[in-house]
């Protein structure tokens, strides 16, 4: 039987009733009907209890969640795939869910978010990607992916938010001697060194950081002094 431990209220490590795990299983329910006004309020449900604490991304996890949230990545309806995208976020805190929801395949599917989806999807796409590659199996996964290019895109087009998601998860995968000339080749050196140059864009530290290590191979070196940003 599924474990009934969803916490609707404020305090953390509770184990509630049945009527919550009884939610839960509605709730995946709804998120595999084909139904898009259930799944997207079933989303958006999960990915607000994913983000209250650890017992519930454990349970959620546990329930089978990640599976129908990987497939809703791919939904033509905007609001439920940030809803979905969001949500393997907030489940990604826990260190457990990680290796999960990388077996469910969900990579390619957030770099298809990467390219498609609204503002906040991409966002948080961005930022699940750097919390994946926490770990550094994943690192290689993502970097093999295609991500890197749809990154550089949000680093140079994105909102304030969306540079800081993006040059984050770059920041990641660079410590990964592999990716590194994957960013290089991706384009990332120019704008990393605009937002070096730029104080008020508040991202000086994290593009110095990329770039530090982006300039330990010969090729990072090199675009980094054509685009002015070395001595």
């Amino acid at each position: 039987p599924k474990r009934a431990c969803l916490n609707r209220g404020n305090k953390t490590s509770l184990v509630l009733s049945s009527k919550d795990g009884i939610a839960l299983d509605m709730l995946l329910e709804h998120l595999c009907s084909g139904q898009l006004e259930l799944q997207r309020v079933a989303a958006e449900e999960i990915r607000s209890l994913a983000k209250q604490n650890a017992d519930n991304r454990v349970c959620i996890a546990e329930a089978g969640a990640i599976p129908l949230l990987v497939n809703l990545l791919s939904t033509e309806d905007p609001r439920t795939q940030e809803h979905a995208v969001t949500a393997l976020l907030n489940l990604s805190i826990y260190e457990g869910n990680k290796r999960a929801i990388v077996r469910a395949g969900a990579i390619p599917h957030i770099v298809g978010v990467l390219r498609n989806g609204n503002m906040e999807a991409r966002e948080n796409a961005a930022a699940t990607l750097f919390s994946l590659s926490v770990m550094d199996e994943n690192k290689v996964a993502v970097g093999e992916s295609g991500a890197i290019p749809r990154l550089v895109d949000l680093l140079i087009h994105g909102s304030p938010r969306g540079k800081k998601d993006a040059a984050t998860a770059l920041f990641n995968l660079s410590i990964l001697h592999e990716n590194k000339a994957r960013i290089v080749s991706g384009g990332a050196i120019r704008p990393l060194v605009e937002l070096m140059l730029d104080p008020a864009a508040g991202m000086v530290d994290k593009a110095v950081t990329v770039l530090a290590n982006l300039a330990t191979i010969t090729e990072g070196r090199k675009a980094i002094g054509e685009e002015g940003g070395s001595g």
